[in-house]
């Protein structure tokens, strides 16, 4: 997993989150005119089990269809509703209501609630995981850049490299290089840690004696370990 599976990944995220964002927009502005909406009470009349059905040889199964007997001007209709709870039974008397100019035309106030928040909490959630994931990425590009340019630049010794198993995406750990150096005005020894690296580097510092690594050192302690050789061989 690299740079380009980290931005497609993302890229994924927020582009799904704004489908969903908008999906909830859409369903906000199609159900917001309730001006030609009459409220009235109706009754389950009758739940047709969901079918199943075959996708690219998975299973899908459709909501149940739950069908509404009302009365509008001592006239009795029968419709289907615009969705489906658990709690829906058969002769169970609900708050709906219809188009006064189409009252075929049913639908319901708590459905449509359900749906908005369902649509715009989903949208939320996943376009801010794609975009968080962007803003900290280009949060730590801006930080290693402008330490390169007026962090105190040294050399550690490379030690070994490990996973971070604090952090999983797709089954998959990523990797980090530490690495030690010794103060020589002190003798103080400190250890540094990588970024997270997406491709088992061992093999390539391995292979081209990999011995040290550029560390630029900033105030408070901050630092960052430069990988740049590794991921360009990647």
């Amino acid at each position: 997993m690299n740079n380009k599976f980290l931005n497609l990944f993302f890229g994924v995220f927020t582009g799904i989150g704004a489908i969903f964002l908008m999906a909830g927009i859409a369903v906000f502005v199609g159900k917001s005119g309730y001006q030609n909406k009459i409220e009235t009470v109706g009754t389950i009349s009758k739940i047709v089990p969901k079918k199943t059905s075959h996708y690219s040889g998975s299973k899908h199964e459709d909501s149940p269809a739950v069908y509404v007997q009302y009365t509008v001007d001592e006239k009795v209709y029968e419709a289907r509703l615009n969705g489906y709870t658990s709690s829906f039974y058969v002769g169970k008397e609900i708050s709906i209501y219809y188009d006064k100019n189409r009252p075929h035309e049913i639908g319901s106030k708590a459905i449509d609630r359900f749906l908005i928040l369902l649509f715009l909490g989903l949208g939320f959630l996943f376009f801010s995981i794609g975009l968080s994931g962007f803003l900290v990425r280009s949060h730590q590009k801006k930080f290693k850049n402008s330490l390169k340019m007026s962090g105190q630049k040294i050399y550690a010794a490379y030690v070994k490299t490990i996973k971070n198993t604090s952090l999983t995406v797709n089954g998959q750990n990523p990797y980090r290089i530490l690495c030690e150096w010794t103060n020589p005005a002190t003798g103080e020894k400190r250890t540094f840690q990588s970024k997270n690296l997406w491709t088992d580097p061992e093999g390539i510092i391995l292979q081209k004696n990999i011995e040290t690594f550029p560390v630029y050192l900033g105030k408070k302690n901050k630092y960052v370990v430069d990988t740049d050789a590794l991921e360009k061989m990647e």
